[in-house]
């Protein structure tokens, strides 16, 4: 080490590399969860390639300007482009959440797509400035700045969960922010000034660490803070009585209203004045379920019934059931309406659990803890049923899914496992002797692609479980737009 070189430190160095790749990676996670909410699940390819030219542009703006980020302006040069990252980065989610991004082919769109395209590669671009040149230019070995650097990258992808769960997905961005403010107050202390001179205020870590730290702080208890204007093509409305984001989803929910019942297949015999108290919760500002208020009694609920998605339920002999997703409660509470006595609710995301278990007001709404044999478990449907050894003489899966899997023409993310033959040899194996599953998919008699999944799925069940007369186990009826397939180990 030269005498130049002996004028760095090393920890708080290290420190800076740690934080601003933490920085990087949870920004970058946390922006395609947002691109999931206001445009489509498939532009997550987008955020990531948004980094990559990010990154790609700052790694060249160094290796083309060697006389700017020489070794005597290093220490400098690794402060501003840290702290030009952390203040750039709530200045992209402004502009993310304040751009029209529709798909409509206009001059307008192009500008649009080409404003979000710079604000999503702005913070990369100072950030692969900050991390080339911590890796290129530094006094200290670069297998142990590497290896700092890819600690720091690898916990920001698993904060993010925590996170998710502690704030919304803005704060989190925010918070994002933060850490690169942190990044570049370290790289400041990491090695004797290059000049005597102080810097004003706008160009010192501390004041940006602590701005942005109020910034995230308020944006996560006050509702005035930075939220989507535009969810899939549409302005969103504020007036939520709920609102939680996570590593899965973002979920609303709009106060309670009472309106006539939302059904998925409604059978032409439901009476037209049943009005139902029901609360509407939103998926990613495009998938949704319901909420039935139940007060207890079969009759505040006795209009499913007439859903078409519950018609396995006519069947005799259902003592124990199982719901793959539990959502707003209404499949849990067709099996309870039906005199289904033990009933297991297995639902992938947390936020519906906790809803009808721990937030007051919707669990005192929904009135699932009522019910007197009633097990929730939050888990993956398909690995569930695979581990356990319980059986059911009825499990069912309603138009379980999300946006994510038909954005996309396919069953895919979060549902990958469901629709596909091991998952419901899974699901069969749970079924007791005279056990059925039901499963009810979107129906339209010139595209049967859905319906046809669900029944050649069946076969293929049935014929791995030795029954070669598919056809006598099956049962599908339609309603609408709803398709709903029975079928059992025994023939009908």
């Amino acid at each position: 080490m030269n005498t130049a070189d002996q004028n760095w430190r090393k920890a708080p160095f290290l420190l800076g590399v740690f934080l601003i790749s933490f920085s990087v990676l949870l920004f970058q996670i946390v922006q395609t969860r947002i691109l999931s909410v206001i445009a489509w699940y498939y532009l997550a390819f987008f955020g990531i390639s948004m980094a990559m030219l990010g990154m790609t542009v700052g790694a060249v703006l160094v290796y083309l300007r060697n006389d700017r980020f020489g070794p005597e302006n290093l220490r400098r040069a690794l402060t501003l482009s840290s702290l030009a990252c952390a203040v750039s980065i709530p200045v992209s989610m402004a502009v993310q959440f304040s751009l029209i991004t529709t798909l409509a082919l206009s001059f307008s769109t192009i500008a649009s797509w080409i404003l979000l395209t710079a604000a999503m590669a702005l913070p990369y671009v100072f950030a692969g400035i900050a991390i080339s040149l911590a890796l290129t230019r530094s006094p200290f070995p670069v297998n142990q700045v590497y290896g700092v650097d890819l600690v720091g990258a690898a916990l920001g992808c698993v904060s993010v969960i925590f996170l998710l769960n502690v704030f919304d997905a803005p704060s989190t961005m925010i918070c994002a922010g933060v850490a690169a403010a942190i990044a570049s107050w370290f790289f400041s202390v990491s090695a004797r000034r290059d000049t005597d001179q102080p810097n004003p205020v706008w160009r010192r870590p501390g004041t940006w660490v602590v701005a942005l730290l109020v910034l995230m702080l308020v944006n996560a208890v006050l509702p005035i803070g930075f939220r989507p204007l535009l969810v899939k093509d549409r302005v969103e409305k504020s007036g939520f009585a709920f609102e939680k984001w996570n590593s899965f989803s973002r979920i609303i929910a709009l106060p309670p209203a009472t309106t006539p019942p939302v059904m998925w297949g409604p059978s032409p015999k439901l009476p037209k004045n049943i009005q139902a108290e029901q609360v509407h919760l939103n998926i990613d500002g495009m998938a949704g379920t319901t909420m039935f208020n139940y007060d207890g009694t079969r009759k505040s609920i006795d209009f499913l019934r007439y859903d078409l998605v519950n018609l396995a339920y006519n069947l005799p002999g259902l003592d124990k059931g199982a719901v793959i997703g539990v959502g707003g409660g209404r499949d849990i509470m067709s099996a309870h309406l039906y005199g289904v006595k033990h009933i297991t609710g297995v639902e992938l995301n947390p936020i519906f659990v906790d809803l009808h278990t721990k937030n007051p007001k919707f669990r005192e709404f929904s009135g699932l803890t009522k019910l007197p044999d009633l097990k929730l478990h939050v888990d993956d449907a398909r690995s569930w049923f695979a581990s356990t050894d319980q059986k059911f003489d009825v499990v069912q899966m309603s138009m379980i899914d999300t946006w994510a899997s038909t954005g996309a023409g396919a069953f895919s993310l979060s549902e990958n496992g469901l629709y596909t033959l091991q998952g419901w040899r899974a699901f069969f194996k749970s079924l007791g002797p005279d056990g059925v599953f039901t499963v009810s998919r979107w129906y339209s008699p010139g595209n049967v692609n859905e319906t046809g999944r669900m029944i050649s799925l069946a076969a293929g069940t049935l014929h791995d479980s030795g029954i070669k007369d598919a056809r006598s186990h099956i049962f599908v009826a339609n309603a609408d737009k709803i398709a709903t397939l029975i079928v059992s180990k025994k023939p009908f």
